[in-house]
């Protein structure tokens, strides 16, 4: 019973120090800033996500292209050399490391002459 009877003690409370309450401040307005920018981060990712999906797909076109290209160089080199029937695949290669007719660009490195 003694417990009831006591006074309410209440514990001295310290001021807080100033600079630290300017420590916890900007700390709440830096976490409240990077709230923001990661919700407009996250609003904007539609368009991103468009931009990935083409690169994806020209990822994809890319790959079959020098897919087909690499089968068609395999089938049309032999033990014998360069078969006759193959003549695109050649063509193709011919395109890639002779780089066209175009005046004025120094010669590629890679030159295939057949």
């Amino acid at each position: 019973m003694t417990l009831f009877k006591r006074p309410c003690v209440y514990s001295k409370v310290h001021k807080e120090d100033p600079e630290e309450v300017l420590h916890q401040r900007a700390k709440f307005l830096i976490y409240k800033t990077l709230q923001e920018v990661d919700l407009v981060s996250r609003r904007s990712s539609h368009p991103s996500s468009f931009l990935r999906m083409k690169l994806l797909r020209l990822k994809v076109e890319i790959g079959k292209s020098l897919t087909k290209l690499r089968r068609s160089v395999v089938s049309a080199v032999g033990f014998g050399g360069i078969r006759k029937h193959s003549q695109s695949g050649v063509r193709a290669l011919k395109k890639m490391f002779q780089g066209g007719a175009t005046k004025g660009l120094p010669r590629p490195i890679f030159t295939l002459e057949v």
